[in-house]
Formats: structure tokens, C-alpha cells, sequence
């Protein structure tokens, strides 16, 4: 199938927030987790509302709409970043890219039975293989005393993230058909910021910017501008036109390269048992997300074209 434009903006918005584990890994070792987010939503709503004038004229939203994107922006943005934040702080990169992808497959479970569609068999053994393999990825270090309390605080704290991101799509899914992916987007960041400036604001004082490493400003920038604003854009461009459940088949992209880049950039090495939990929690999390498939169909299918396909080579051979 041609990729359309959809599709390749929400293979963008993959590669930038699978990149944005280790970035954000790399400001909260330097910054206060809620003075990052604060300068993030600051930031990105800077650009995004010059953006959203340019474009369209305007930044105008109707008030009987602003109550959703509040509570969309609220959750989605401001806990959801608490969470991420301070997840990041405690564990690993690589360990938040893999709880992402595992919380992911168990929001579209969750919306699945909220819309009373039938659980198969396959979507409850991904779902059981993926647990498995976060499973195994946790052990994998050697026990569970090598994982630290700080650690397990921090795994808890990317898990509930996990689950208020699955929430966005179902937050905005309304608002994107009134409004543009740009104005849903610039709004629902509006309200992470104001969320944002309280927390943020008082932890100012504990920041020692004087003695900051180059790689912070950025750093700074690619989370604000890029894995906040560009992302967040393309990834409503991409639901509004491929729809929620296309979506979610994407949603794991940025989980495979956030452990990758995770390893690449921070040196987070996994052990093989790791690699194999890895292997295990993707795969995992992409069979939960087949629906309607029957494999004896399947099979019927696939066996009855391999005999089509020996009778034409024996009628071919024939007429020689």
C-alpha cells in the first residue's frame, strides 16, 4: 500500500518522539523535571500560536468546545507529563519506550471493550506475550534486588503515563473533526503550559543554569519544538485522516526506536534476556492489535492458492 501523507507524518511523529526517551533522559538529569516541563509547553505553545495565526487567521476555539480540550490538555499533557517526567528521572529510557508500547496495547484492549467489540484469541495472547516480556525485560538485569526503589518508582511513573497518553486519541478524536489538527494541538498545549507554570515556576530557584552543559539548550529545543509541537501536530494530521485503530499500529514505532536510540545514545544496554523480553513485549503488543482475523480462513486461503498455483505450473508443464 502507497503511503500517503498521513501516514508519513505519523511515521515522522515516530522517529521524533522515539528520540524525545533519550532527550528528555538527558534534560531531567540537569533540570528539575517540572521546570522542563514547564519551559516544554512554554516553548511549544510560543511557536505553535504564531503557527496557528499564520495559517489559519485566527486561534479562536468555541466555548462549547473549550471544556474538552481543557480536560484533553489536562490530562494528556499536564498529569501525563508529570508522570513521563519524573519517570524519566528515576529509570531508564529504554525501560519507559517498552512500558509505553505495553500501556498502549492495553488502552486499545480497554476502548475495545468499552465498545463491546469481541476480545479474540490473538488480541488476548499478545496481550499475555507482552506481559510476559516486560516480565522478562525487568529480570533480565539478573534479579529484581539488581532494580533499585528508585527504579520501580520510576517504572510505576511510565506506566501510568502510558495510560493517559492511550487517553488522547479518544480526548481529541471530537474535537478533530471541528477543528485542525493545528488548533487541537496548539490548544490541548496551551492548557499543558498554564497546567504547567505553577510547579514549574517554583522550581525555578533549583535549577543551576550557570554550570549547564551545552547539549541542554538543545535539547531544550527539540522536546519544545520538535517531540512536542511538530510531533504532536503530525500525529493529529495522521488521526483525523487513518482514523484510531490505523493509528495504533503506529503507536509502538516510537517505543522500538526510543529502545534502540536509548542504547545508541545513553548506552543503555540490554542484556540478551532483555533483547529476547524486547523481541517478546513488540511482538506481543502488534498481535493484540489483529482483529477479525481467522486463522483457519487464513489457511484455507493460503492452501488453496498454493493448489491454484501447482495446477498452473502442472498445465504450463503440460503444454510444453
Amino acid at each position: 500500500m502507497k503511503l500517503q501523507r498521513a501516514d508519513l507524518a505519523i511515521l515522522l511523529a515516530s522517529v521524533l518522539w522515539g528520540l524525545n526517551f533519550c532527550t528528555v533522559k538527558i534534560l531531567v538529569m540537569y533540570l528539575p523535571p517540572l521546570l522542563v516541563g514547564f519551559l516544554r509547553f512554554f516553548l511549544s505553545t510560543l511557536v505553535m500560536m504564531a503557527m496557528l495565526k499564520w495559517m489559519e487567521g485566527n486561534v479562536k476555539v468555541a466555548w462549547r468546545d473549550f471544556g474538552a480540550l481543557v480536560v484533553a490538555g489536562v490530562l494528556g499533557f499536564g498529569a501525563q507529563q508529570i508522570c513521563f517526567l519524573y519517570g524519566s528521572y528515576f529509570a531508564e529510557a529504554s525501560m519507559g519506550a517498552l512500558l509505553s508500547a505495553f500501556t498502549s496495547a492495553i488502552m486499545t484492549l480497554v476502548a475495545s471493550l468499552v465498545a463491546r467489540e469481541r476480545m479474540t484469541g490473538l488480541m488476548i495472547g499478545g496481550l499475555l506475550a507482552a506481559c510476559g516480556g516486560m516480565v522478562l525485560v525487568v529480570l533480565g538485569k539478573g534479579s529484581l534486588g539488581a532494580i533499585t526503589p528508585a527504579s520501580w518508582i520510576g517504572l510505576g511513573l511510565y506506566f501510568v503515563a502510558g495510560l493517559l497518553s492511550g487517553l488522547m486519541p479518544l480526548l481529541t478524536r471530537r474535537s478533530l473533526t471541528r477543528y485542525s489538527s493545528l488548533r487541537v494541538t496548539t490548544w490541548t498545549l496551551f492548557v499543558g503550559g498554564v497546567f504547567f507554570i505553577i510547579p514549574g515556576g517554583a522550581n525555578v530557584q533549583n535549577a543551576h543554569i550557570s554550570v549547564l552543559p551545552p547539549v541542554v539548550i538543545p535539547a531544550l529545543l527539540f522536546t519544545a519544538i520538535g517531540a512536542t509541537a511538530v510531533t504532536n501536530m503530525c500525529w493529529n494530521y495522521g488521526l483525523a485522516r487513518v482514523g484510531v485503530v490505523r493509528l495504533s499500529i503506529y503507536g509502538y514505532l516510537p517505543s522500538i526506536l526510543g529502545v534502540l536510540m536509548a542504547a545508541a545514545l545513553l548506552g543503555e544496554m540490554l542484556t540478551p534476556a532483555q533483547w529476547l523480553g524486547t523481541a517478546l513485549t513488540m511482538g506481543g503488543v502488534l498481535v493484540s492489535q489483529i482483529k477479525g482475523l481467522d486463522i483457519r480462513k487464513f489457511g484455507k486461503s493460503l492452501f488453496s492458492r498454493k493448489e491454484e498455483l501447482a495446477l498452473l505450473v502442472d498445465e504450463y508443464a503440460g503444454g510444453d
